[in-house]
C-alpha cells in the first residue's frame, strides 16, 4: 500500500480538524516548529513556550511535552488531549503533530495547538 506523502496527510489533518462531527467547533490558534532534540525553534505567538526545550525543560510533563517525546520515539503522528496548558494561563489545550522523518530519523516536528472548543447548544 502507498504512503500518504506529508503533504496529503497535512492537508486531510486541517479538513479533520476543521470538520469535527457532532457539532463541536475547534479553533487552531497556532504552529510550533520543533527541532528533533525536543527544543521549540518556531512559535507563531511566542509566549513562554517559544524557545524551550519540551523533552527535559520546564514544559516537560505538559501534555505538549509528552506529545513531542512520543512523536520523536515513535515516528508517528499523534495527538494530546484537552488538558490544562500553564503558557495559555491554564487554560485546555489539545495538540496535534505530525513528524517531518528523512531516512528514518525525524528531522523536526510541526504541532498544531487547537483551544476554544465549544459544543452547539
Amino acid at each position: 500500500m502507498k504512503q500518504l506523502s506529508l503533504s496529503a496527510k497535512l492537508i486531510i489533518l486541517f479538513l479533520l480538524v476543521g470538520l469535527i462531527p457532532f457539532g463541536v467547533i475547534s479553533t487552531i490558534s497556532y504552529l510550533f516548529l520543533f527541532n528533533p532534540d525536543g527544543y521549540a525553534f518556531y512559535t507563531v505567538a511566542q509566549k513562554a513556550d517559544y524557545k524551550t526545550n519540551f523533552v527535559n525543560g520546564k514544559y516537560a510533563d505538559s501534555g505538549l511535552g509528552n506529545l513531542v517525546r512520543t512523536v520523536l520515539s515513535t515516528k508517528q503522528y499523534g495527538l494530546a488531549n484537552f488538558a490544562s496548558y500553564t503558557p495559555d494561563n491554564g487554560d485546555p489545550c489539545a495538540f496535534i503533530a505530525q513528524p517531518v522523518v528523512f531516512n528514518d530519523k525525524v528531522e523536526m516536528k510541526m504541532i498544531l495547538k487547537i483551544f476554544n472548543l465549544h459544543f452547539k447548544t
